[in-house]
């Protein structure tokens, strides 16, 4: 899996919106060319992925956590 401060690139298709975690923060799951991938919980990222996915198909840069969750995501060239 991911090591701790890893980034790729992928091609975003959808963004799901999923239940709020316990603390009341939004959660996503993204649909990407390499697979889903779900926010950390309580992750400040959960709050940029609506400004940055606004027009879909986009090509981001995830930053995951060694298991795979995103806790960081921009918009990529």
């Amino acid at each position: 899996m991911a090591s701790k401060g890893s980034t790729i690139t992928v091609e975003v298709y959808s963004v799901e919106r999923l239940n709020s975690s316990v603390n009341g923060n939004p959660a996503y799951r993204l649909h990407t060319s390499e697979g889903d991938y779900r926010t950390s919980s309580d992750t400040s990222a959960a709050y940029d992925i609506p400004n940055v996915t606004r027009t879909l198909p986009v090509r981001v840069t995830l930053d995951l956590t060694p298991a795979g969750r995103v806790f960081g995501i921009e918009r990529s060239a």
